[in-house]
């Protein structure tokens, strides 16, 4: 019986050690040559509740260190090194860009997000530039909401050498990767950038980044087909982490059919007839270009009324309900209405809701397809689904 006990004792510890040394603090080093800062910072620029914000320590005249806890690592895409967070006072944001030649083409990047082999970043400072009159949409000090303000920025460029399958090097040669944004002139429509994604996901198929930005933009692309392309292209290295299996629910393509609350402040699903198509319109009352788009969808609700269910979800909050309602009534709108209202965090998650507005086709088989009804190209599609 003792025997048996330490056998026990033995297996426990052995667990213990081995989610122990899993769950390791990530480390990063960053030699800023050529830079004397008081204070540096990790920062996390997403819009949630409590983004992440880790000061740096000092460890010598140009060597910071960073200590990133494994639980943050996990669930953080991506984030910048700051000298100092925003000064209020004299409305002015301090960043650091990191520059390199990749091709004879200068390429650089603000936002990081390391391999787990990747903790060593030496960089050389180049030059400080200065911008004016720029528009920051910030959270105000001891306020619930953000506003827009006008300052500027000081911007410190470094110069920084890396292996070429590292992230680093992979994020400066495509800084918007999944994105679909023609910032080089290329000239890509669509495919363009598909055939370009899928060409890095071939070269570089270990890389954290590419996977990362693809879980983090899939409200991009025009297809499951299109996402499941690059993602059967990628290593199964980071196949098991957050942004993988995030990947993996999208892949299933089940409109899960929550329940959220009616104008009348009863709980209701969102898919009240599946016999039908539903188009499940995300929306708000202080999106300009959600209200642009009424007009479109007011077509398809005429034309399509016995065939299709249209329901909004507005992500007003409690503040700016009565705003929406308000909306409702002045453009007569003849369709559903369901709050996100407390779980606004919960359904942008779930439901891919990166920006708004956000428009999804379910069809009676629960499957969705991702429409854009403002694009002439999309209506056709969706009639010609319907009729």
């Amino acid at each position: 019986m003792a025997l048996y006990f330490k056998q026990i004792s033995i297996i426990i510890l052995l667990t213990f050690m081995s989610s122990y040394a899993a769950a390791q603090d990530k480390i990063l080093k960053l030699d800023v040559e050529g830079a004397k800062y008081d204070s540096l910072f990790i920062y996390d620029f997403r819009e949630v509740p409590n983004r992440c914000k880790i000061r740096g320590v000092n460890q010598s005249s140009n060597v910071w260190i960073f200590t990133i806890p494994d639980s943050i690592y996990r669930s953080l895409p991506e984030f910048e090194i700051i000298p100092n967070t925003f000064d209020f006072e004299t409305n002015t944001s301090s960043r650091i860009r990191f520059i390199s030649t990749i091709n004879n083409d200068s390429c650089f990047t603000d936002l990081l997000n390391f391999q787990d082999d990747e903790t060593h970043i030496k960089a050389k400072y180049y030059k400080t530039v200065n911008y004016d009159s720029l528009r920051f949409y910030i959270q105000l000090p001891n306020k619930e909401y953000k506003a827009h303000v006008i300052g500027k920025m000081n911007m410190d460029y470094f110069t920084v050498t890396c292996d070429s399958t590292s992230d680093l090097y992979i994020r400066m040669l495509e800084p918007y990767y999944s994105k679909f944004l023609d910032v080089k002139d290329q000239e890509y429509d669509y495919h363009g950038f598909l055939e370009h994604y899928l060409a890095l996901a071939k070269k570089f198929p270990s890389s954290r980044y590419l996977l990362v930005n693809l879980a983090t933009n899939l409200d991009n692309y025009r297809s499951v087909k299109d996402v499941e392309l690059i993602y059967s292209t990628l290593s199964d290295k980071y196949k098991q982490t957050d942004f993988g299996k995030n990947i993996q629910r999208y892949l299933r393509n089940t409109f899960k059919n929550n329940q959220l609350y009616s104008l009348q402040n009863e709980l209701e699903p969102i898919i009240k007839d599946s016999t039908k198509y539903n188009l499940v319109v995300f929306s708000a009352s202080w999106c300009g270009p959600c209200h642009k788009q009424i007009p479109y969808l007011k077509e398809i609700y005429n034309k399509l009324k016995e065939k299709i269910e249209i329901t909004y979800i507005s992500l007003d909050k409690e503040e700016t309900m009565s705003n929406w309602k308000e909306l409702l009534q002045k453009e007569q709108i003849p369709w559903r209405s369901l709050f996100a209202a407390d779980k606004i965090d919960y359904i942008e998650k779930e439901y891919y809701v990166k920006a708004i507005p956000l428009t999804i086709l379910v069809a009676p088989s629960m499957s969705k397809v991702i429409l854009d009804i403002r694009k002439n190209e999309d209506r056709d599609k969706l009639f010609g689904m319907i009729r």
